[in-house]
């Protein structure tokens, strides 16, 4: 209801003002009659949120500015970095520490705003979409190079009515240097005071104009070293430091087999040899193998960008303007060694291997004796089943990522009566082209022959097959050696390299006009409106061992796509009162966009602000506004993907809802399974906790062509005062609420399992099969559009600049968010879970706060900086123990378990800089200057981490030098 209304509101505004005109057409003159000859040649700008240009910058949306001299000072040399500061920002998971993350966008770097989903985050450069990645539309922040940004405007607000697409969050804007002279060099040098994860930055700038035009060109390099997960003590062990020999791998750096018969494994002594049954003792805890001594905390990566962009007055009123860059980005990721085993492959060391130990005869009378643990002999060769992580070989992922973009256009003015319109026709060209280079995964093909049978020839060496059917070209496996016996010839047999290519191409054409209507009694009436094409196409083609299945990654489909959408807007500044009672100037802002898309159709979005200077000191603002989020390439078009989900089957008769739901236990026999039904792990054995097992062979996951947009409303109020009684003094407060609807994802094995057998859905039995023995198999998780986002909260800003003084200038600044509702509902079955103050899959903040102090005096300067983080609340890991501060708390409707509470922390930032006498400046500082770090967070383990540590916290102090010369 309240989105027709809107849309009514919108439509008779927009058709208002064309009778506006007439209705004071006796009044206008007199009105143009009495202003200032030069009015119109006052500066009029374009701020994020509008296309209205205007000679204010206060909007009725809250719209936050970083300048270059904030840049600057920061240490920081990624846009992302930057962003990921400010207090509006969220836990995304999609961050260098994200190490499981393989994809196309690996390596990259993002935002998230108000902790809605980087995906919900538009970002623009000079106004114009940036370029953006094809499986989940993400734009890469990295490919912006700081050194030439001149301002970040970021619209903490909905603003699809003039953007259109992903404009939900907010809206990045990141404005770009242009009328450079000169030339400038930049030298920027990072790193921990644990003596690694090292950046280097290093540009280039060079620039002219004149009184037609300007032209400037930059050269960027910058490059990451790694940080290692075993030089921290929070991620050298899976659980901390605190906790070292648990939640280790089970599958050892040294060779281990299930014994035939009676279960339990053996594993290989040290030092000793695999083929020898004496060699091997019983499995114990100590066999255990901690895979995050091989994993990097935090990527490397390497980058190198070309930008030029210029201008030129054709004419007195028309001007070309246009800009090209090339950026190529590579980063590594290392994870430890395949898991190697029987279960994982598919695969057994063949009972005629060579290197079998319980495959050869070992009595006088050529029987094969092994007495099982029950004490019963077992003759003849056996088949093993196998573990062994495969440390020789780590697994590694290269992305490598190279972006062109081209944008052209002109722009200028006309004159209408006695009002300048703007024009502007532009044309983007974005293309981004990469391949994902991949290593440590087996062959499956040539490990089955490498694992099969096997003998020593007469030249004494070991070949695959038997003596007169050798097999050429096959190396045999002896995959129960101990450390460092996998032989390079060995390896070089059976691990494969992968090499994945993608690539997206978006073509933009736009065409924008604004202008004052006519001028009324409370000022002018503003118009803008526009047109935009955009055609956009993606492909992901993975190489034959990632469609095929004969590797040991998870099998992954193509992708290949694109939609057109052809849009329109209008926007319309209304002025209602100005210079009355407490009304110095009171206007409304109305917006309507219509989007038609060639995939899912068409879409509708308007915006309704009001802005109200009550005088020179105060201003209120309000807006209501409509947004949506086309679906990414990859949401639509993907192939189907692999995964191994860990999930508690509900019809388990011990551990499932069928133990204590009878209904759950009679909708289970319905379905087939007997009363005493077990679910199974992939060794075979019942599971053995409600924490459940993985799934023994690969679900499904996939894309959905019949996808629709996400939609949401965004309400905004609040007031800026600027008192004049208080010279330098400024504040802002702002309340919003954010509501998604229609969200875009896909249910997890859980959420299936639970809503056909507790929830009773029918609709999510079909997504599932039972096998043979009753275990799930072929589960489809295909994403949907199901399910809504909500969170509600308050922006305040304060601050103070002294008035000079012969101390120098100071520079206060205060900035936080205080967030009241963070809400979502997955589906019906598990209902709204409240994350605010809560760690459940990203960390979610009540509140954050950034605070500032700036000093200069002559040609030196000192900013001081603290950001602060509120405490956070996780599920319990460890029931009664230290790390469950709330062992007995209870309450359904927000956190049905017990909960740790991890407490507040605040991080402190310091640079001094120095101007020096040949146009240099110098700049050294930390960054986390106490060197603290955040406490082990259990929650943090899970999705794309791979450690009990939140990756938004500071890894560690960081050291930093920037030299500045300017020519």
């Amino acid at each position: 209801m309240q989105t027709l209304l809107l849309r009514r509101a919108i439509r008779r505004a927009l058709n208002a003002s064309a009778l506006a005109a007439v209705a004071i057409a006796t009044t206008a003159p007199a009105q143009d009659a009495a202003a200032p000859a030069d009015d119109r040649k006052l500066e009029t700008i374009v701020v994020t949120g509008s296309r209205i240009r205007s000679v204010d910058i206060e909007t009725a949306q809250p719209v936050v500015v970083i300048d270059r001299s904030e840049i600057e000072k920061s240490g920081l040399v990624s846009v992302a970095d930057i962003l990921n500061n400010i207090t509006a920002a969220g836990g995304t998971g999609m961050t260098r520490s994200a190490v499981l993350v393989s994809n196309t966008f690996a390596g990259g770097s993002f935002v998230d705003i108000r902790g809605l989903g980087i995906q919900r985050v538009l970002v623009l450069v000079n106004g114009r979409r940036w370029v953006k990645d094809v499986e989940a539309g993400l734009t890469d922040l990295s490919t912006v190079p700081s050194s030439m940004i001149e301002r970040i405007e970021v619209l903490k607000d909905g603003a699809s009515a003039i953007y259109g697409s992903d404009a939900i969050s907010a809206v990045v804007n990141i404005i770009t240097r242009e009328r450079f002279e000169g030339a400038e060099m930049n030298v920027f040098n990072s790193q921990y005071d644990d003596d690694d994860g090292k950046t280097q930055s290093y540009d280039f700038t060079i620039g002219s104009n004149n009184d037609r035009g300007s032209v400037i060109f930059n050269a960027a390099y910058t490059k990451q070293d790694p940080i290692w997960a075993r030089d921290r003590p929070y991620s050298a062990y899976p659980l901390g430091s605190g906790r070292p020999n648990e939640g280790l791998s089970g599958t050892s750096d040294h060779g281990t087999f299930t014994r035939p018969g009676a279960g339990g494994t053996l594993s290989l002594n040290p030092g000793g040899d695999p083929r020898n049954l004496g060699d091997y003792h019983a499995t114990t805890a100590a066999d255990s193998f901690n895979a995050n001594q091989q994993m990097m905390l935090q990527n490397a990566f390497e980058q190198n960008s070309v930008y030029v962009q210029g201008r030129y007055d054709l004419f007195d009123n028309v001007t070309f303007r246009s800009e090209v860059l090339y950026n190529q980005r590579e980063s590594t990721v290392q994870v430890a060694g395949y898991p190697i085993s029987s279960g994982n492959l598919g695969i057994v060391l063949s009972a005629d291997s060579y290197y079998n130990p319980l495959g050869r005869w070992t009595d006088a009378g050529q029987n094969f004796r092994y007495v099982r643990p029950d004490g019963s002999v077992l003759s003849g060769p056996q088949d093993l089943r196998f573990f062994r992580r495969g440390v020789e070989r780590p697994r590694v992922t290269r992305n490598t990522a190279q972006v062109f973009h081209f944008g052209g256009g002109f722009e200028g003015t006309f004159d209408v009566g006695k009002n300048l319109w703007n024009w502007d026709v532009n044309y983007n060209f974005n293309r981004n082209d990469g391949n994902v280079r991949g290593s440590g995964n087996i062959d499956l093909i040539k490990a089955q022959q490498a694992l099969g049978p096997s003998f020593l020839d007469t030249d004494g060496v070991v070949r695959c097959g038997s003596p007169g059917n050798a097999i050429d070209g096959c190396v045999p496996w002896n995959v129960l050696a101990g450390v460092g016996g996998y032989t390079e010839e060995m390896m070089d047999g059976y691990y494969l390299y992968t090499h994945d290519r993608f690539g997206t191409r978006t073509t933009n054409y736009t065409a924008n006009l604004t202008g004052d209507i006519v001028e009324l009694p409370a000022g002018p009436l503003a118009f803008a409106a526009g047109y935009e094409y955009r055609n956009e196409s993606g492909y992901v083609e993975p190489d034959y061992y990632s469609t095929t299945g004969n590797s040991s990654q998870l099998v992954a489909g193509g992708t290949s796509g694109g939609y057109t959408t052809k849009e329109y807007y209008a926007e319309l500044s209304v002025p209602i009162l100005r210079d009355v009672a407490f009304v110095k100037n009171l206007s409304l802002n109305v917006a309507e966009r219509h989007s038609s898309y060639s995939n899912f159709g068409g879409t509708n979005n308007g915006k309704l602000s009001v802005l109200w200077n009550v005088n020179d000191d105060l201003l209120l603002r309000a807006n209501y506004a409509e947004g949506f989020r086309a679906p990414a390439i990859g949401e639509l078009f993907a192939g189907v993907g692999q995964s191994f989900d860990t999930f508690l089957d509900p019809c388990d008769t011990v551990f499932g809802a069928a133990a204590a739901n009878p209904a759950v236990a009679a909708n289970c026999r319905a379905a087939g399974l007997p009363a005493d039904f077990r679910q199974r792990n992939n060794l075979g054995t019942p599971i053995a906790s409600s924490a459940g097992a993985q799934s023994i062979g690969p679900f499904l996951s996939g894309s959905n062509a019949n996808l629709g947009p996400e939609t949401s409303t965004t309400r905004t109020a609040g007031f800026v005062y600027s008192p004049t009684w208080l010279e330098g003094f400024n504040m802002s407060i702002d309340w919003y609420k954010v509501r998604i609807e229609n969200v875009v994802a896909g249910f997890s094995a859980n959420q299936i399992l639970n809503n056909c057998y507790i929830a009773n859905s029918p609709e999510f039995c079909a997504n599932f099969q039972r096998d043979a023995n009753g275990q799930v198999a072929n589960l489809n998780r295909q994403t949907t559009n199901f399910g809504w986002i909500e969170t509600e909260g308050y922006d305040m800003s304060f601050t103070q600049r002294l008035p000079d003084t012969r101390f120098g200038d100071f520079l206060f600044n205060l900035s936080t968010v205080y967030v009241a509702k963070a809400e979502n509902l997955a589906d019906n079955f598990t209902g709204v879970s409240y994350t605010n103050g809560r760690y459940i899959g990203t960390p979610a903040w009540r509140t954050r706060a950034n605070a500032s102090v700036d000093w200069s005096y002559e040609d030196w300067g000192v900013t001081w900086t603290a950001r602060y983080f509120s405490s956070i609340k996780e599920p319990c890991a460890f029931a009664n123990s230290d790390d469950c501060t709330y062992p007995d708390y209870y309450a359904p409707d927000v956190l049905a378990t017990p909960f740790n509470r991890l407490g507040a922390l605040t991080f402190h930032d310091v640079s001094v800089r120095y101007k020096l006498p040949w146009k240099g400046q110098i700049q050294v500082g930390a960054r986390n200057v106490f060197g603290k770090v955040g406490p082990i967070t259990y929650a943090a383990n899970g999705g794309n981490s791979q450690f009990v540590y939140n990756p938004q916290y500071d890894l560690g102090r960081v050291l930093f030098v920037q030299y500045q010369q300017k020519f």
